[in-house]
């Protein structure tokens, strides 16, 4: 089980990739902004993220926050701009995916990720616990996350 931060500003893709993985083992907590996703890097394995989010900090400020951090980034994106995906790239992401992303891709993504650099384990704080100042989430899954 890994620990991932979900990053995406549209909400039926957050909601469905959020249920595919944590139906597949994971602990995830989704944001969509990106300055409520800063603070959860610190506990997270993996950093799930689109290219254009909402908030006061670029997305590539958060890809350099996750890998100053170690934590590994995949980003899902419909926009297939070379310069985007150049500017990522050089941020550090770690595997871009396009989307239409079918959630078994995402996983495998995440499997790949996940074999290669590991998990910070159970040391980790509780993901949901500063969820609930972004209004962009359902406030019924603030706090922690019930245990398997």
């Amino acid at each position: 089980m890994a620990r991932i931060l979900l990053v995406g500003a549209d909400t039926d893709d957050r909601d469905m990739y959020e249920e595919y993985l944590t139906a597949h083992g994971h602990e995830v907590a989704a944001a969509s902004t990106t300055d409520t996703a800063e603070p959860l890097l610190r506990s997270v394995d993996l950093l799930i993220t689109e290219l254009i989010v909402g908030g006061t900090r670029s997305v590539v400020s958060l890809i350099a926050g996750a890998k100053s951090r170690m934590v590994p980034v995949v980003v899902v994106t419909g926009w297939i701009v070379i310069a985007l995906q150049r500017e990522a790239s050089a941020a550090g992401v770690d595997e871009i995916l396009l989307k239409p992303c079918f959630p078994e891709d995402l996983l495998n993504a995440v499997e790949r990720m996940l074999a290669r650099h590991g998990t910070v384990g159970d040391n980790a704080a509780p993901l949901r616990s500063s969820l609930s100042s972004d209004p962009g989430n359902d406030p019924s899954n603030d706090g922690p996350l019930p245990t398997p």
